[in-house]
């Protein structure tokens, strides 16, 4: 059978693989595979489609293998990764029990020539059946009703063991259906249509009366087990459900405290306040609070502290062979490090194998549900299931005793533990929304050698707290801020020591917050906090190093010499030097502090940079203006400072978007002139590196020697946020959209609180076509406040692509607020786009409105696409191709789908050819 004639399910678990399996098929020739990360969904989707073959992982293939096996062509198999060699086993004989065919095997990641090999085997499948209907179909409305009324629903149930004592602690109920007719049916079958057709309340009070008698009798029996049983959005927001279950527990003697209801997260979330008042009066009468499948939302730990919850139960997905993906990994810990303290109870389902649990209890999870204690069982099933696990539970693992470390006073000592592992902030969680980019960054890192990952398990945490300014009159913040600065980017270089941004750390500037507390925030296990104090002709650097932990000095030193900036950076190398030996002797840590050497001779000089750089990071017209004058002195005072002319070239990339003014053809020629002498005096200046590539990119379209630019600055410096943030643009812009959200995603992991990573991830999300994540991220930013002004235009270009054009007019006016411009005009300009399909004139009117405004292509070029206007659009993309203006409209030429009406016009496609699109790739990696 042709490649190209199949279609293919892909279950994987990890989104992210799913995802990435796809495209590889679809490079082979596959045009039809679906992804999914959820076997839930899998009945539905074999009951209206006809798979030749399913790609699957171990963990579902148990219960996937009842499903296929009814059906009157059964797909064949391939299996996708590895797995427990038990496990393995015990299911090819289950393939061969079913009768049912293996292609083969794949690794993971998949490789191209592997899977052209096994769809090459594939002859096609047996002929169907005759004479027996297939059973995977669900269940209809009438169906569901009169089985209610029958009694078919029978709850089955999943143990929730204690990690620490292998005690069982719980038990999850969950439905079954047995049918006269089809047997056994498993809940995607009929939960949703339950839900769709209002059945879903006399649903779940059915499973719950049955689960309390099911509670009373193992109580009997000397089996006290917390029951946890799932509720609905439907019940949540029916007043009397907090009654029933209570009076449903009562009635059957089961203690309050014994009961868990447990709410999804993603649906919790997106309407917390109808439920609250019923799961408050819940929780009031001592019944748990569960949040299910934690980490699939996209919830705040704000949101999260909102819900009475009593246990965060962290979803399958971030959970299973987390041991073997770092990211999984990091986002594993970081939810069970959130439930710690939120002071709940955390439990993780999905643990599948020994290393699951392994990993679960290194990381001090609570408790855990997952195949490799039980599968679901019948209420009989039980007790003998618990008596064999006593026999059989894992023993501890013996903790390798704490080191005693003395500070160098020799007064203080510090408990360390072995290692302390990276703890990032509580907005991390939302990153698993882009799982799919951090599998492919992950298993194909493009930028460095694999042990500078910065989400390496074996890392070393710390943080640079701006360093104090003891001056005589105080008046040295951008001197001490640039020391501090410089010697965070030192302590970046060595291996397998991560350090928090700078834009992370120094908003504690002049906090009197406890040092465990800062350390707790930020998500590090020690803290660099110092003085610096310039006086005359000398200076005085003090720095000292702390564990968070124990608040304990691990080392401190004070330099005090001639002020040279020769001296300064010797302070630097000699700080980034002892901070490695005290951390190597106590944590193991690889590396050495490398040798600083002092971009200039000139003392003013360097001061005057310092004083730039401070201004750079402000992103308005003003400091922007000012930052260029301070690098222009800096580079009077020594014509061969590399750095300035960087700083420079930055100042004139950036000042465009904030001064409409300005003259553009000057900027580009100030950039190009600063960034080529930058490279000249230092052809590895990472900052230098990045600017030249963007330069490239927007000014000269030479996507191939931008790229290459952008990776020679990440290979220097893996950590640069101007080449992952500019970089992530040109993989996006050319289809690249894996490689794109990758990146992005990663700078934002470097820099969890920079608004400015963020929106760029909520830009490229755009790109990718994840609308929805998207704008729920800059919402996200807008509540917050930190949101930027290009914040808003990021969120009108979303909706006007989606056509959602009643909520891009609202961000329009947004916009227009924040700008201070005439509101009256976004709010005409969203009727006209809104009233569009019957409104001939609407090209004239849109005209007119924003003749009243400022030109601003990135607000006029999304505007008249909307409308369909050629005319007007192509002339605006000329326009902003002609001035190297305007960027995002212009540049997106390949994946906007908001151009789609262009697409066969001449204009356009010379346009594409001269912004150099028309050759590359869509679709990327």
């Amino acid at each position: 059978m042709a490649i190209e004639a199949l279609n293919i399910l892909i279950l994987d678990e990890d989104r992210s693989a799913a995802n990435f399996t796809a495209l590889v098929l679809d490079r082979v020739g596959v045009p039809r595979s679906v992804p999914i990360s959820s076997f839930d969904k899998v009945s539905g989707l074999l009951a209206n489609q006809d798979f030749d073959i399913i790609i699957t992982t171990l963990r579902d293939t148990a219960d996937l293998l009842g499903v296929i096996s009814d059906l009157e062509r059964p797909p064949h198999l391939i299996f996708l990764g590895g797995g427990d060699e038990a496990v393995q086993n015990t299911i090819m004989q289950l393939v061969s029990a079913h009768k049912l065919t293996l292609l083969g095997r794949l690794e993971k990641p998949v490789k191209k020539e592997a899977v052209q090999t096994l769809l090459q085997s594939f002859k096609g499948r047996q002929e169907p059946k005759t004479g027996e209907p297939a059973k995977n179909k669900s269940l209809s409305a009438e169906e569901v009703r009169i089985g209610l009324e029958k009694g078919y629903l029978f709850p089955h149930f999943q143990p929730k063991v204690e990690i620490k004592s292998g005690k069982l602690v719980g038990v999850e109920c969950l439905a079954r259906w047995q049918d006269p007719d089809r047997g056994l049916v498993f809940p995607d079958q009929f939960i949703s249509v339950a839900e769709e057709h209002g059945l879903i309340r006399e649903l779940t009070r059915s499973i719950f009366v049955q689960a309390m008698k099911q509670a009373a009798e193992w109580h009997v029996d000397g089996l006290d087990v917390k029951v946890s049983v799932n509720a609905s959005m439907d019940d949540l927001e029916d007043k009397s459900f907090s009654d029933f279950v209570l009076r449903a527990a009562g009635d059957a003697g089961v203690a309050f405290d014994r009961v868990m209801i447990e709410v999804t997260e993603t649906k919790i979330m997106s309407d917390i306040k109808g439920p609250l008042a019923t799961l408050s009066k819940l929780r009031n009468k001592g019944v748990g609070i569960s949040i299910d499948d934690y980490g699939t939302g996209f919830s705040s730990l704000k949101q999260v502290s909102q819900v009475p919850a009593t246990e965060l139960k962290v979803d399958r997905e971030f959970v299973f062979e987390a041991w073997k993906d770092k990211e999984k990994r990091v986002l594993l810990e970081t939810s069970i490090d959130m439930g710690r303290k939120l002071k709940l109870h955390v439990a993780a389902e999905g643990a599948e194998t020994i290393k699951d649990w392994r990993l679960l209890e290194e990381l001090g999870c609570d408790s855990v549900q997952g195949y490799f204690c039980a599968k679901p069982m019948a209420a009989s099933e039980l007790i003998p299931w618990y008596k064999a696990w006593q026999k059989n539970k894992p023993e501890p693992v013996k903790r390798k005793p704490e080191k005693t470390i003395t500070g160098s006073d020799g007064s203080r000592e510090a408990e360390v533990g072995f290692l302390q592992k990276i703890q990032p902030g509580h907005w991390l969680a939302m990153l698993a929304v882009l799982a799919a980019a951090a599998y492919y960054f992950v298993t194909q890192n493009p930028f460095s050698e694999p042990q500078d990952n910065l989400l390496q398990s074996e890392e070393i945490t710390i943080a640079v707290l701006p360093f104090a300014d003891m001056s005589p009159e105080g008046d040295q913040v951008h001197f001490t801020d640039g020391i501090s600065e410089e010697i965070l980017n030192v302590l970046a270089k060595i291996p397998n020591l991560h350090v928090t941004s700078r834009s992370s750390a120094f908003r504690f500037r002049g906090s009197d917050i406890h040092i465990p507390t800062v350390a707790q925030q930020l998500g590090v296990a020690h803290v660099l906090e110092g003085s610096v104090r310039k006086s005359g002709a000398r200076i005085r650097i003090t720095a000292q190093l702390i564990d968070a932990a124990s608040d304990t000095h691990l080392w401190s030193e004070t330099y005090d010499r001639e002020l040279t900036t020769a001296n300064i950076f010797d302070i630097q190398s000699d700080i980034a030097a002892a901070i490695a030996a005290a951390l190597r002797s106590t944590l193991s840590l690889e590396g050495e502090a490398r040798l600083v050497k002092a971009p200039t001779e000139n003392m003013a000089a360097l001061e005057a940079y310092f004083r730039g750089k401070q201004l750079l990071g402000r992103r308005d017209r003003d400091s922007l203006t000012t930052a260029g004058a301070h690098f222009e002195e800096a580079i009077d005072l020594d014509p061969d400072y590399a750095s300035a002319y960087s700083g420079l070239a930055d100042v004139y990339m950036l000042l465009p978007q904030y001064d409409p003014e300005l003259d553009r053809a000057m900027a580009r020629a100030r950039v190009r002139e600063a960034v080529t002498r930058a490279l000249m005096l230092d052809p590895d200046l990472p900052e230098a590196l990045a600017s030249m590539a963007w330069y490239r990119l927007n000014q000269e379209y030479d996507w191939a020697a931008a790229e290459a630019l952008f990776r020679r600055a990440l290979e220097i410096h893996p950590s640069n946020l101007n080449a992952m943030h500019w970089m992530s643009h040109l993989l996006s812009w050319q289809g690249r959209h894996l490689e794109a959200l990758a990146l992005a995603e990663r700078a934002v992991v470097v820099d969890p609180v920079s608004p400015l990573m963020r929106t760029n991830l909520a830009y490229i999300m755009v790109d990718a076509g994840q609308y929805d994540v998207a704008t729920t991220l800059i919402n996200q930013l807008i509540e917050e406040g930190s949101g930027l002004l290009s914040t808003l235009r990021i969120l009108w270009q979303a909706e006007t692509r989606m056509r959602r054009f009643d909520s891009a007019a609202n961000s329009l006016v947004r916009w227009a607020i924040a700008n201070g411009l005439d509101v009256a005009v976004a709010e005409q300009i969203g009727q006209i786009l809104q009233s569009a399909e019957e409104n001939a004139q609407a090209s004239e009117a849109l005209s007119e409105q924003l003749a009243r405004w400022p030109s601003n292509l990135e607000i006029s070029i999304p505007a008249y696409a909307a409308i369909m206007d050629a005319d007007q659009t192509i002339e605006l993309l000329e326009q902003a191709y002609q001035e190297r203006a305007e960027a995002f409209s212009l540049m997106s030429l390949r994946i906007n789908p908001s151009y789609d009406f262009l697409r066969d016009d001449p204009r356009f496609k010379d346009l594409l050819h001269r912004v150099g699109l028309d050759d590359v790739a869509a679709g990327g990696q």
